[in-house]
């Protein structure tokens, strides 16, 4: 297995060129880089060094099990470096895509109240108004910017409808909150579903990214808002821009 250092940690971020002490969302995927000098603990240290003192750090700490949740308790599904982070910030109350945030947007965060994923009132939501950035380690475009889906909800496609969670929430001090938490999730049915195809995102939106790669895995990032702006307009002229339709019989 291969090693990476944490100096070339350090110049594989540096020429993304990320602004200091901005708010940064952070999706990542550490096996790329197999074994890193430090582990886990070494890698959050660098990104702060990269990002600055000031930063506002944000990561996913989304769960996919339709079991209780609990917002001080249940681990991250989503990494390891995630995980790591969770204990260190504070958690946004969503049974399916929660975040954690360290720095002095946190207690933003924190109040964030959206009963979906990526509505109005969502930290996702809140990623834009904070005129906040994207970064991925280790993971492409699909998987690393979920911030996309926020278009997607405010446009209600048509492939999306509400999915409630079926379990009991818990948030801080496990404290029960019973409204009707969920996600907008792709619709499938008996027949057909709808399956995401960001092809074309993919393509039409690589100006905004600033990319490289690190032991052949990528790394990039981008300014939320004017990709956002990108997205909506697309979805604008084609609803199904981003996702296709998959019927139950085909190959």
């Amino acid at each position: 297995m291969h090693h990476t250092s944490l100096a070339q940690l350090t110049a594989g971020l540096r020429p993304l060129a990320i602004p200091r002490n901005a708010v940064v969302m952070v999706h990542s995927s550490l096996f790329p880089f197999g074994i890193i000098e430090q582990g886990v603990a070494g890698v959050y240290d660098t990104l702060w060094k990269v990002l600055g003192p000031g930063a506002t750090v944000v990561m996913p700490a989304f769960t996919w099990d339709n079991t209780d949740w609990y917002c001080d308790s249940t681990p991250s599904r989503v990494g390891a470096l995630t995980e790591y982070h969770r204990k260190w910030g504070v958690r946004t109350v969503h049974p399916y895509h929660s975040v954690v945030a360290v720095g002095p947007y946190a207690g933003d965060f924190v109040k964030c109240d959206c009963l979906t994923s990526w509505g109005p009132g969502s930290p996702f939501a809140l990623l834009r108004d904070l005129d906040a950035y994207n970064l991925s380690i280790g993971v492409g475009f699909v998987g690393g910017a979920t911030f996309l889906h926020t278009i997607e909800e405010e446009r209600q496609v048509p492939y999306r409808e509400f999915k409630a969670f079926p379990a009991k929430v818990y948030g801080p001090c496990d404290k029960w909150d019973d409204r009707a938490f969920g996600l907008y999730a792709r619709i499938v049915t008996d027949d057909y579903e709808y399956v995401g195809d960001w092809t074309a995102a993919e393509r039409d939106l690589a100006p905004h990214f600033t990319a490289t790669l690190l032991k052949g895995a990528p790394l990039s990032v981008c300014h939320i808002p004017p990709v956002l702006d990108s997205l909506r307009t697309e979805i604008l002229a084609n609803p199904f821009y981003a996702a296709r339709v998959h019927h139950k019989g085909d190959q």
